[in-house]
């Protein structure tokens, strides 16, 4: 089954590592040698692997045949995104967040200390911190460029917020300039606090005045220390910046879910009724349990219950979209959870091989038997919250 017009919430920019200074100059020369000295746990080179020298551009045929089938960053589209619109064409696909690859790599470098940095990349001792900041503020600039795309291009931008006077003075930067999303770290405390002190409503503040998402998506969003996942059957079963296996999957979404939570149950949804919050690429499995534990908790517990206006899980659906892999049983978990089909939302993670091939057809094939009300929500009209249509600026 093909569902055309989809919007889609998990995308990347894959530009290969030899590229880096071309783009970025300076830092994306410093970039590209610390990344291609990272260490793999897997003896076979893999399509996600950026260190690819023998990609000589975005040159590869725009087949709508095979589109999905073609992963890494050879992929069309997954360096040249003016391509990228002739590939959602291909896809089928409407609109598209579009999340980077070179920031990622530097909020991985900004997050990682001493000794974890030493375990990921065997790279001589540097300031990996500052290197990872400045490739995030090169991956800003970069994006911003892109709004012209804006229509069916949103180029996600990323908030470094470990200091809380750079992390107001950046949102207001960028979201002033008109970024399409806003990415945080969620194993960091925002400023130093908890996301639900009232300190931070001028921050949440600046996302509802620009009218802008906040989103969090897989990257540091774990236990990054190696010990924890120093056992064989652990270590990297796919080849990407991180080690990816059962395990990891397992536990990816803890500090998602932490974040997420923080902001329900502290009321910073009942506080900002308008700011609206995307969890891309950390599953979807683990959300109906939440929600039912904050339900349960917010009737036990009476000073939750009276201060918050509504029930938890009103805010989850009317502020929050998460999107399921595509291996998960979506369609299982609207039988269980039939509210949530407000909350899930497709998404492809094109280029990546963990999108699967032709993710749109695996979706629709589960979703079929709830009908086209369910379908259209998770294609369409749910992903509306974080990529609204745009008001035209008068000329």
């Amino acid at each position: 089954m093909r569902f055309e017009g989809a919007f889609d919430l998990d995308s990347h920019e894959f530009m290969p590592t030899h590229l880096f200074p071309e783009v970025y100059g300076d830092v994306g020369q410093r970039m590209m040698e610390v990344y291609n000295t990272r260490r793999t746990f897997d003896s076979e080179p893999h399509k996600n692997d950026l260190n690819r020298p023998d990609i000589q551009g975005d040159l590869a045929v725009i087949d709508p045949s095979t589109i999905w089938e073609v992963k890494g960053p050879d992929s069309p589209g997954a360096i040249d995104m003016n391509r990228r619109l002739e590939v959602l064409d291909a896809m089928g696909v409407e609109r598209q967040l579009v999340f980077p690859s070179f920031g990622f790599i530097g909020l991985l470098l900004a997050s990682l200390g001493d000794d974890v940095f030493g375990e990921y990349f065997t790279h001589e001792p540097l300031d990996h911190r500052k290197l990872g900041l400045e490739a995030i503020a090169a991956h800003n600039d970069w994006a911003l460029g892109l709004n012209r795309l804006a229509g069916r291009q949103r180029h996600v931008v990323i908030v470094p917020t470990w200091d809380f006077d750079h992390m107001m003075a950046e949102t207001e930067r960028l979201a002033a300039a008109g970024a399409a999303a806003i990415w945080l770290p969620s194993t960091v405390p925002p400023g130093g606090t908890s996301p639900a002190n009232e300190r931070l409503d001028q921050f949440w503040d600046l996302f509802e005045r620009y009218d802008v998402p906040v989103v969090l998506h897989l990257n540091t969003d774990r236990f990054t220390d190696p010990a924890w996942w120093d056992y064989k059957m652990f270590r990297r079963q796919r080849n990407s910046v991180l080690p990816q296996s059962a395990f990891f999957s397992t536990t990816q979404h803890y500090s998602v879910e932490n974040y997420l939570a923080t902001m329900v149950i502290g009321g910073v949804f009942e506080r900002h009724p308008r700011l609206r919050m995307g969890i891309i690429e950390c599953g979807a499995s683990w959300l109906g349990p939440m929600v039912e534990r904050m339900e349960l908790f917010w009737d036990y517990y009476p000073t939750t219950k009276t201060s918050l206006s509504r029930r938890p899980i009103d805010y989850v659906v009317d502020h929050v979209r998460v999107t399921p892999f595509f291996i998960e049983p979506v369609d299982v978990w609207v039988d269980r959870w039939p509210r949530l089909a407000d909350v899930y939302a497709f998404s492809s993670d094109y280029p990546h091989i963990e999108g699967g091939t032709n993710p749109v057809s695996n979706f629709a094939d589960k979703l079929s038997r709830h009908g086209d009300v369910v379908m259209n929500k998770f294609f369409r009209e749910n992903a509306q919250l974080l990529m609204p249509d745009l008001v035209p600026v008068p000329a």
